[in-house]
């Protein structure tokens, strides 16, 4: 039953890879070489830090608390995507021509 788990898992893992460098090749060509490194580096180091986290709260900690560890991660980052989604960004002010009583501070009664 574990290595059915364990395969799932590495599906999941080899998604997540495709759909990220989906993402990437659909950037422009002089940014793309410099984000795939930085991806692939984020996540190898990533990978690393979790499997030492994982390691140290099983140790110290049992079970549980490893399990719960590892489903607060996706819990707090499905949360950061919720809201993100949700809570309507400030958009910048317009610039440009027509505009320009929306970046003049002016005085009043001044000219």
């Amino acid at each position: 039953m574990p290595t059915n788990f364990s395969i799932i898992l590495d599906m999941g893992v080899a998604a997540n890879i495709v759909l990220s460098k989906r993402t990437l090749f659909a950037l422009p060509t002089e940014i793309r070489s410099r984000l795939n490194a930085v991806f692939f580096a984020l996540f190898l180091v990533g990978g690393a830090l979790g499997s030492a986290l994982g390691a140290w709260m099983f140790a110290t900690h049992g079970w549980s608390a490893t399990l719960w560890l590892d489903m607060a991660f996706p819990g707090i980052v499905l949360l950061l995507q919720a809201l993100e989604y949700f809570v309507p960004v400030r958009q910048p002010p317009p610039r440009g021509p027509g505009h320009e009583h929306a970046t003049v501070n002016r005085l009043p009664g001044k000219r």
